[in-house]
């Protein structure tokens, strides 16, 4: 990697307040890699190495510095005299591939030390500095298979983004290997970009969604007026503070295919429900009622307050930027609302159809005009910094789904073919279920949810869930 200085050039990147405001947050994967025909020269170490200081010459804002600006935004500062070398490290475990494989790649099965990141962003202890990017490689026993576990500061890359990159990382170390040339490729990453691809046309947003880019809080506009390196500490501490469970699951094609038949029984004639519909309801609903139960079983609670939601959508094919690629945070979020009440209420096919009705009332108002508006209210004086951290008290119970299934998650071949199976860390936040594709021509999805011990627990006795999704771990 000596060699990076030379390639990189010295240029600061600023950031935008999506950017600036999940820049607290890691984003993790985790995916497995079995050396099928017990090669000798199954993703060899030092091409590996070279392969990831050849990728980071295309994304080199990963090798700068996080730093605040007077407006308590970011920009990201690559100095090519000071570079922020990221971490790489590649470690033996004594874990064989088929012992993983066998139990369905339950984390009790991986190396002790595999996640070497948690879900917030703090500084390195060594040497005190954030790093925007960590990658743990695990070279399994007799060379089995290998894990490739990596965390990215979330301020300069979603999932789309670290997909993007964990693939280019795998053509260039398959390069070194074959000798067959790569394709040039230029990768864009320059958050008001994306200011430049809005039409002049404005609609209005929804009111949930002016509602939730309208809150406020003191807590969390002082937490975002800390330096990276001190907010990152004390969320590290508060994350410490309030332990996850999560677990995966699997949801046939096909049970997924009944329920939407029998949705659309409850809905008007003529009604389209999506995967992600059906996938957003369910999970809302499953979630609220676990709460519900939690607040009770240990208080006594009664429903009071609203269940929010929040549904991610990446905007760069909305906004005709898909030729780009565009890597960061073209994000915008996409709300629904309900009294808390609505969990008293069994999960049926009529209570499913109602939340549906509302995520695909949301999700089909989104349009290059509704961007431009989200993106003018989000980016106005008045939606500061703390809206976000507000979601947590002004909303009973806080819901977060993310849909990845269309990423490329099973595109990496280093060499020797791609992932066997890629995951997320289980414990990757509180009320938050994320959608993703299974490996080869399946097309179930795969589920993990984590959420407190005790809402966890009441999640794997809600018997609707588990009859629709097969427990995996």
């Amino acid at each position: 990697m000596d060699s990076l200085a030379a390639n990189v050039e010295t240029k600061s990147y600023k950031l935008g307040k999506t950017d600036t405001i999940i820049s607290i947050l890691n984003a993790r994967m985790v995916c497995f890699y079995e050396n099928r025909d017990s090669s000798s020269t199954f993703m060899p170490s030092d091409k590996l190495k070279e392969g990831f200081s050849r990728a980071l010459t295309k994304f080199p804002w990963l090798l700068g510095h996080l730093k605040q600006t007077r407006d308590k935004l970011l920009e990201v500062v690559v100095d090519k005299c000071n570079l922020n070398m990221p971490i790489y490290r590649e470690t033996q475990s004594d874990v064989h591939f088929s012992d993983i494989n066998s139990a369905d790649y339950n984390p009790e099965t991986w190396p002790s030390d595999l996640i070497s990141t948690g879900s917030t962003t703090c500084p390195e202890k060594d040497t005190g500095v954030i790093k925007l990017l960590n990658i743990h490689v695990v070279r399994l026993k007799e060379n089995s298979g290998m894990i490739i576990s990596a965390g990215f500061c979330h301020g300069v890359a979603d999932g789309t983004s670290y997909f993007t990159f964990l693939n280019h990382w795998a053509d260039e170390t398959r390069t070194l290997i074959t000798g067959d040339p790569l394709e040039e490729v230029g990768y864009c990453f320059d958050p008001a970009l994306l200011l430049q691809y809005l039409p002049s046309e404005r609609t209005p947003l929804s009111e949930t969604t002016k509602e939730v880019l309208s809150l406020n809080s003191r807590i969390g506009n002082f937490i975002m007026r800390l330096s990276p390196t001190a907010r990152g500490k004390l969320l590290n501490f508060i994350d410490s503070k309030t332990p996850l469970r999560g677990h995966l699951f699997r949801i046939s094609h096909k049970a997924l295919d009944e329920l939407r038949s029998q949705v659309l029984e409850c809905m008007p004639p003529g009604s389209r429900v999506s995967d992600n519909d059906l996938l957003v309801a369910t999970a809302y609903k499953v979630h609220g009622q676990a709460e519900l139960e939690a607040a009770s079983n240990s208080k006594g609670t009664r429903a009071q307050g609203e269940h929010g939601c929040s549904i991610n959508c990446n905007v760069t094919g909305i906004l005709g930027m898909g030729n780009l690629n565009y890597v960061g945070n073209p994000l915008i979020g996409v709300y629904i609302k309900n009294p808390m009440d609505h969990a008293q209420a069994p999960l049926t096919a009529q209570t499913i159809a109602d939340i549906a009705g509302q995520v695909r009332s949301e999700t089909s108002n989104i349009s290059p005009p509704y961007v431009a508006e989200y993106m003018d209210t989000f980016n106005a004086p008045s939606c500061k910094l703390g809206t976000f951290t507000a979601l947590a008290t002004h909303y009973n119970v806080f819901t977060i789904t993310s849909n990845i299934r269309r990423l490329k998650m099973y595109d990496a071949d280093f060499g020797s073919g791609v992932q066997a199976f890629t995951t997320v860390p289980p414990d990757y936040g509180a009320g938050v279920f994320i959608f993703m594709p299974s490996p080869s021509a399946s097309k179930d999805i795969i589920v993990n949810v984590s959420a407190s011990p005790a809402v966890m627990d009441c999640i794997l006795k809600n018997r609707h869930w588990m009859e629709l999704a097969e427990f995996v771990y």
